[in-house]
């Protein structure tokens, strides 16, 4: 069955690592926000892929508007990376910028409303806190795999918040970071047709071209974005695997029962 409610969901499965091995499918999985699950997909989801954890990294306020579909026999936790304020979300805009800039016609609140990615990916790994929660769901990928469970993790597009977790797992595991930069890009293709339709919509009716090219920009998984957010890595703490072993907490001997937990040969021929 295909999973159409499910948007941006993609399986890390059959990426090749540096020692020629790939991550198993169906390990670990990503995608955006749950809230439109349809109750056979529910189903298929929790059959194809359980036993299965489900990790929501939005806000509260994005899990209050739009609350992930109950799918029975999944382990939800909630796992908010940001504070709305890091992504522009306030009383007066809510979770749904597009909702927002549709009924505004102020110039400088819309672009108000518009999140600086570039200048986000550059300081989230600075943030002691958010570097606290990204540890946080890091290692509970970690102990699901070693406990033989799948995982999803997910925020509301599935491209951002997922994106920098994504890179780090793809990290931690081995891939190199150029490689870890192209898998990044793959989480911001599915929203390609709504960058380019926010970005006409905010020209010809609000008149802010402007607006239209950050909003086009910030609809995309840019590798400059991915790269902002290592350099900030390097720059912190070293490099990323300083990073993994002194603040994380992650070790090399974990690395491995992780890694022999998710991977399969490269010539393995799954089911």
């Amino acid at each position: 069955m295909k999973l159409e409610n499910i948007k941006n969901l993609l399986d890390l499965g059959g990426i090749t690592l540096a020692d020629g091995r790939r991550i198993a499918p169906g390990r670990i999985l990503r995608s955006a926000s749950l809230d439109e699950v349809s109750d056979l997909e529910a189903a298929a989801l929790s059959d194809r892929f359980g036993p299965l954890t489900v990790i929501d990294l939005r806000t509260d306020t994005e899990v209050q508007e739009k609350p992930d579909v109950h799918i029975p026999g999944v382990q939800y936790v909630h796992i908010p990376i940001f504070k709305e304020s890091v992504i522009g979300i306030t009383k007066e805009t809510g979770a749904d910028t597009g909702a927002y800039i549709k009924r505004t016609w102020n110039r400088k609140a819309i672009r108000a409303a518009l999140p600086d990615m570039l200048d986000i990916y550059g300081s989230v790994m600075r943030d002691p806190s958010i570097v606290a929660r990204i540890s946080e769901v890091l290692h509970l990928i970690v102990k699901n795999a070693l406990q033989g469970r799948a995982t999803l993790f997910h925020c509301s597009q599935g491209k951002d918040r997922t994106g920098a977790v994504s890179a780090l797992l793809l990290s931690f595991c081995g891939l190199d970071r150029e490689s870890v930069f192209d898998d990044y890009e793959r989480g911001g293709l599915f929203w390609r047709g709504k960058a380019l339709k926010d970005a006409v919509l905010l020209t010809l009716f609000k008149w802010d071209v402007k607006a239209a090219r950050i909003a086009y920009k910030a609809n995309l998984a840019r590798r400059e974005f991915i790269r902002a957010a290592y350099d900030a890595i390097d720059e912190e703490y070293g490099s990323v695997e300083r990073l993994f072993r002194d603040v994380i907490g992650l070790s090399d001997e974990v690395r491995s029962r992780f890694l022999a937990a998710v991977t399969e040969p490269a010539n393995f021929q799954s089911a």
